[in-house]
C-alpha cells in the first residue's frame, strides 16, 4: 500500500507543476521550445492558448493523483483509470513525439514517466488489493 501512495504522491506533484507553469510568460516557454531544437511561433495565439488550456488539465489530473494519494483502497475502481490512462499517454507521447519528429529530450521524460507509473500504480494495486506491503 505505500508503493500505491507513493506513485500516486508523485504524479499527482508532478501534475500539479503543471499550474506553475500557467504563470511563466509566452516568450520564455517559445525559447525553452528553441533550445530543445523546435520551433515555435511567437506570433501564433492558437498555440499559446492551447499550451494553456493542456497545462490547465495536466494541473487537474494533478489534483485527480492527489485525491487517489489520500485513500486509494476508497477510490479503488479508479486506479486502474489512472494505471492505464499513464500508460496510454506514456504512448500517445511516444507515438506523436516520433511522428512529429520531435528531440527525443522533447517527450522521452514524458514518455518514460507515464508509462513507468502506470504500470506500477497497476502492480500496486493489485497488491493493495490482496492486502499485501
Amino acid at each position: 500500500m505505500k508503493g500505491l501512495k507513493v506513485i500516486l504522491w508523485i504524479c499527482g506533484i508532478a501534475f500539479l507543476l503543471s499550474f506553475v507553469f500557467l504563470f511563466v510568460p509566452w516568450r520564455f516557454m517559445v525559447a525553452w521550445c528553441g533550445r530543445m531544437g523546435v520551433e515555435v511561433s511567437v506570433t501564433e495565439p492558437v498555440a499559446a492558448y492551447v499550451t494553456r488550456v493542456i497545462l490547465v488539465c495536466c494541473g487537474l489530473i494533478g489534483v485527480f493523483f492527489v485525491i487517489l494519494a489520500k485513500d486509494p483502497l476508497r477510490y479503488g475502481p479508479m486506479l486502474p483509470l489512472a494505471g492505464n490512462g499513464l500508460v496510454l499517454a506514456g504512448l500517445a507521447c511516444l507515438a506523436w513525439g516520433m511522428r512529429y519528429r520531435l528531440p527525443f529530450i522533447m517527450f522521452g521524460f514524458d514518455t518514460i514517466f507515464c508509462i513507468v507509473t502506470g504500470v506500477l500504480i497497476l502492480l500496486f494495486r493489485g497488491r493493495a488489493a490482496r492486502g499485501l506491503p
